[in-house]
């Protein structure tokens, strides 16, 4: 199933993030999973698509793995103050844990790709005025 593979750099140029690639090969092989579980062949001749899936689902998980993509910060002059942001993708609005994609802008991202509208239902309830 699916001949496109996606490494730790693909993955990092959509997301900062502090894991080491040995750490995002391993969420790279959950993405791979999800897609190869979810999408299996449905794609195969499209091998452009496949690749942002892969990686757009990458990055999503990396959001529920790593909260230094949590960490923002704002610097004004010689001032800079740091904050941590809520973590939509593994709390949802309801503060209940979860993995939904509509949870992440890059599960969203994956979403709006995919052309089978299989991953709108995983891991949560249809997404509704989805905005990037």
């Amino acid at each position: 199933m699916g001949t496109v593979s996606i490494t730790a750099t693909d993955v990092r140029v959509l997301i900062d993030s502090k894991l080491t690639d040995a750490e995002l090969d391993l969420v790279i092989v959950i993405s791979d999973t999800t897609y190869n579980s979810y999408l299996g062949t449905a794609l195969d001749s499209n091998e452009p698509l496949q690749f942002e899936l892969r990686r757009h689902l990458a990055a999503h998980y990396v959001t529920l793995k790593d909260n230094s993509t949590l960490v923002k910060s704002e610097t004004i002059g010689d001032a800079k103050i740091e904050f941590k942001a809520y973590n939509s993708s593994a709390v949802n609005r309801s503060g209940s844990i979860s993995n939904s994609l509509s949870e992440s802008q890059w599960g969203r991202t994956a979403i709006l790709l995919d052309p089978t509208g299989i991953l709108v239902n995983l891991g949560g309830s249809p997404l509704l005025g989805c905005s990037l």
